[in-house]
């Protein structure tokens, strides 16, 4: 009896486990950085970051272990529209010794005011279910992201490599096709199935 109960009582651990890595998680706090990760993200922000601004509506910033950093933003406008703005480094900003050499390509367009509430809304209910998990989620090889919200000053999670078939999965899949429709030169404001896509995922992480 005991041999027929361990494997049960491992698989259903596991799916436990499993099902509640399905969230965002904190971000380390900057005295809970190692040195070296400062100095990273340091050059993330004087290179990526320049000439964004430092309180947007929201963030996507992606961390890939071999491909090259990037980040969408989407800023509220006063006199103007509201913009959304992507910026992707042409080297890696880890990997390249002299960080003068980096180039940042970057696309904007507009974004009417009930896309940007949707997309806001979006992250707010993700971002609002962070949770601290009890083992370590990253590995070698695969790739971190990172979403912010302002909500009277920028609130964060992040989420390491999920699987396609999970919220946090689908949240990275609606934010990087989110990028893709941005980069296009005929952009004219979210397509019809993101709009039904976010919709559809804002209200499952609302539950």
């Amino acid at each position: 009896m005991k041999i027929k109960i361990v494997p049960f009582l491992f698989l259903l651990i596991s799916l436990n486990g499993f099902a509640q890595n399905d969230h965002l998680e904190p971000v380390d706090g900057y005295f809970d950085m190692y040195n070296y990760r400062y100095e990273y993200y340091g050059n993330i922000r004087s290179i990526l970051f320049n000439g964004l601004s430092e309180s947007p509506e929201v963030r996507y910033f992606v961390l890939p272990s071999f491909e090259t950093e990037y980040v969408l933003q989407v800023e509220r406008g006063r006199d103007t529209k509201n913009q959304v703005i992507v910026k992707r480094a042409k080297q890696s900003i880890w990997y390249t010794k002299d960080k003068s050499t980096i180039e940042v390509e970057t696309w904007k367009n507009s974004l009417s005011q009930k896309d940007v509430d949707l997309i806001k809304q979006l992250y707010h209910n993700a971002i609002m279910k962070t949770q601290f998990v009890g083992h370590n989620t990253s590995g070698a090889d695969g790739t971190r992201f990172y979403f912010s919200v302002n909500n009277l000053g920028l609130n964060t999670g992040q989420t390491w490599s999920p699987s396609g078939d999970t919220k946090m999965g689908k949240l990275t899949q609606i934010s990087e096709k989110l990028m893709e429709e941005v980069k296009s030169t005929t952009f004219a404001g979210l397509s019809t199935s993101l709009r039904s896509q976010i919709k559809e995922l804002t209200a499952a992480l609302f539950l």
